[in-house]
């Protein structure tokens, strides 16, 4: 039986790797930081809209924007920021890992490969002990063993 998670259901929702399909590098990248600056200050869904205000970390301006799908399916962004290209903007892109994080677990907005690196880093946060052997206290000989 396959479990089903709130990210399959929601098309509002992606991971790191699907927002590459839909935004530059740079967007990505600027999105992700403006998310984790807290630049979007208010975030609502009504139906199948998502709007959002955003401050934009250039201007320190207060830019509002929606977003909704098409009758095609094609996600439209309109951001007051007006640098979309076609793609979505560093905004667009904030506003969206803003709004995955409250539906869901923010690590689940990692991708695979950044999953497993935070895991081995959560992992290798273990307390050492360490104790001078021989020598001066600031070279010599030193033993370590893990922490209690």
């Amino acid at each position: 039986m396959t479990e089903t998670t709130s990210f399959e259901l929601d098309p509002l929702v992606f991971d790191i790797d699907q927002l590459h399909t839909l935004a530059s590098e740079q967007a990505v990248h600027d999105g992700l930081s403006d998310f984790k600056n807290n630049c979007v200050t208010w975030a609502e869904v009504e139906g199948n809209l998502l709007s959002a205000t955003i401050e934009d970390s250039e201007t320190n301006e207060a830019l509002g924007l929606e977003m909704r799908y098409d009758a095609d399916g094609n996600l439209l962004s309109d951001c007051e920021c007006g640098r979309t290209n076609g793609e979505l903007c560093r905004h667009s892109v904030a506003a969206l890992f803003t709004y995955s994080a409250r539906v869901g677990s923010p690590k689940e907005l990692l991708s695979a490969g950044e999953s497993a690196i935070e895991e081995r880093m959560q992992s290798a946060r273990a307390e050492v002990r360490t104790e001078h052997l021989s020598g001066e206290p600031a070279f010599g000989a030193w033993h370590g063993a893990p922490g209690r």
